[in-house]
């Protein structure tokens, strides 16, 4: 993982630093309540996030520090609680499924192209009343556009799974 906010403060532990977790037995997953959807779930039963195995880059998580020992230049904290919050993603549209109110991104960054393995798409399932933030309105985008979008993601079989109410349209005015 990489640090990119911390509370409380950890000795020897900062913003932008390298920092090996390591997930204790029993250890609680969550997932952000706000994000969850209409009724506080979505339908979609096969996005899981329970154990390690559910863990992916590119994922925004928050978890619970234990002890944090240091050997050399590496930081290892364990952790009793792990929390999966809301990622931001920018892409291509790939394809648009408006039937499933689907639609997949490609042309990624290299945080995910330069993962071991490769993540080169990503599905993004959009939830009832989602917000388009570029003043449309709503609806699917655009074959070949490109968009940001803002939500869940999953360690999906297959391709990675993004289930979203927020997507912003990047245009080149």
């Amino acid at each position: 993982m990489v640090v990119f906010n911390e509370e409380p403060a950890i000795a020897g532990v900062s913003e932008g630093s390298p920092l090996v977790v390591t997930i204790q037995n029993g250890a609680m997953f969550q997932v952000a309540q706000e994000e969850m959807g209409e009724n506080g779930s979505f339908s979609d039963a096969s996005l899981r996030f329970a154990t390690g195995a559910d863990l992916l880059v590119g994922q925004d998580v928050q978890i619970r520090p234990g002890t944090a020992p240091t050997s050399g230049s590496v930081t290892t904290v364990t952790t009793d609680l792990v929390r999966l919050w809301p990622s931001q993603i920018t892409g291509t549209v790939g394809s648009v499924d408006t039937s499933a109110g689907t639609f997949t991104l490609t042309g990624l960054s290299p945080l995910f192209t330069g993962a071991m393995p490769a993540v080169t798409t990503i599905t993004v399932e959009t939830l009832s009343g989602m917000l388009v933030m570029d003043g449309s309105g709503s609806g699917l985008p655009a074959v070949s556009g490109t968009v940001s979008v803002k939500g869940l993601l999953f360690n999906t079989s297959g391709a990675p799974t993004l289930v979203t109410r927020r997507m912003r349209e990047q245009h080149n005015d």
